[in-house]
């Protein structure tokens, strides 16, 4: 593909695997909470309160739109995700929420969050410059 194509696409595709790890975080954190006792968190917050503000942190830091050595992206990106998930803490006090927040929810998700958004940057930083930016890309 030719690198033109890149700078469009490249921002989507890691917005698309962020959204993923996101949403797989959550419910897996959501999953073992769940072993002995139910808690029931609203589908609007999983599926679209909790990944906007992640995507609100990340587009702050600047992480879709400026290539940078990986070590200042991990550090940004890992500042951002510990904002969201001071952020989504405080948004479930908001919906009323609290009474049922879990301490170890909240701890597992951020866990999870952070573990898949490494994984998910180390993979794509590897893929996508392997697809867009090899030798003879253009």
């Amino acid at each position: 593909m030719k690198t033109k194509y890149a700078r469009f696409l490249v921002p989507l595709i890691f917005m698309a695997a962020d959204y993923t790890a996101i949403v797989a975080a959550e419910n897996l954190a959501l999953w073992l909470r769940n072993w002995n006792v139910v808690y029931r968190i609203p589908s609007a917050y999983i599926y679209i309160w909790v990944p906007l503000i992640f995507f609100v942190f990340l587009a702050r830091s600047r992480i879709y739109t400026k290539m940078q050595p990986l070590l200042d992206s991990v550090r940004q990106v890992f500042s951002a995700v510990i904002y969201g998930v001071v952020s989504c803490i405080v948004l479930l006090f908001l919906f009323k929420e609290s009474i049922a927040l879990s301490r170890l929810y909240a701890i597992l998700f951020a866990i999870f969050r952070n573990g898949s958004v490494w994984i998910d940057l180390m993979y794509l930083v590897k893929t996508v410059k392997a697809v867009f930016f090899r030798k003879g890309a253009y």
